[in-house]
């Protein structure tokens, strides 16, 4: 028996479009089916072409307008998918606290964002792609008829096994911006590469983007370690109240519990600490 590929996805919540769900993209891109993996002499670039090709065909078939390629948005996903391998998470929000929104502002997307993400061992464009669509969630991201760009973004390897692991990570973040034009997936050839006269200011705009998102972050995650702190202020005053061996175990348990949610809120302001502090230093003048 073919043995199934190990898959995990998460989408956030999105509005369910009024479209009635079309039949499976047609095989017309190109690269849609190539094995994905570190050992493969994956095309990234090409299987990311693939996966935009694959949506719009989608939406196409539903009577919906094509996504547009934003390389903001790209930008995002693809940062989104190396580090989740890099670091063995499997999340919409970073580490350190960053959702979707926040680190596509990072790279100058300037209103919200909704994203799908996915992995598996045994990946292609279309599978990962198929995956998705017969999900409810990560379906109604893709057809929801409000968005207008969307950013891919592929990484080889898996969040479990690291980035020499066999398989892929795919993000999809998805926008809503006015008046936009571009590759959509569909034309002959790959997009075009960005203006480099543009690229020094657009890199100065994202670092300082980041620097105030790192900065939210930082706030938020001292508010839950104040928070925390206070849970155990308060479970260890139940502690010493508790009459009763069993009343006294439960106190106790609550209070290890809330101390170690303590300790965890303590290591995220760390890191968010030192993720701005790396910002700043990297930030334009």
């Amino acid at each position: 028996m073919r043995r199934l590929a190990t898959t995990l996805l998460l989408a956030l919540a999105a509005a369910a479009p009024g479209a009635a769900a079309p039949a499976s993209a047609s095989a017309a891109c190109p690269g849609a089916d190539a094995e994905l993996g570190p050992s493969l002499s994956t095309d990234v670039a090409g299987a990311e072409r693939a996966m935009l090709c694959l949506l719009n065909e989608y939406r196409l078939a539903g009577g919906l307008s094509p996504l547009v390629l934003d390389e903001r948005l790209g930008r995002a996903a693809r940062a989104h998918g190396l580090d989740m391998v890099a670091r063995g998470y499997f999340s919409h929000d970073t580490p350190e606290g960053l959702d979707p929104t926040a680190r596509a502002g990072l790279q100058g997307f300037p209103s919200g964002v909704g994203e799908n993400i996915a992995y598996s061992t045994h990946a292609t464009p279309r599978s990962l792609f198929e995956q998705w669509r017969a999900s409810s969630g990560h379906d109604s991201n893709m057809r929801h008829p409000s968005y207008t760009v969307v950013g891919m973004g592929l990484a080889l390897g898996v969040p479990p096994r690291g980035p020499a692991s066999r398989g892929a990570t795919a993000v999809q973040d998805f926008g809503r911006v006015a008046a936009v034009s571009g590759a959509t997936g569909l034309e002959d050839g790959a997009p075009e590469a960005e203006a480099g006269d543009e690229a020094v200011p657009r890199a100065c705009a994202a670092a300082a983007a980041r620097t105030r998102a790192l900065a939210a972050a930082v706030q938020r995650r001292r508010r839950q370690v104040a928070a925390a702190a206070a849970r155990v202020r308060a479970d260890r005053a139940r502690v010493s109240r508790a009459r009763g061996r069993r009343a006294h175990r439960r106190a106790v348990r609550r209070l290890r519990a809330s101390r170690r949610s303590l300790a965890r809120a303590r290591a995220f302001l760390r890191a968010s600490r030192t993720a701005l502090a790396r910002a700043a230093d990297a930030a334009c003048d």
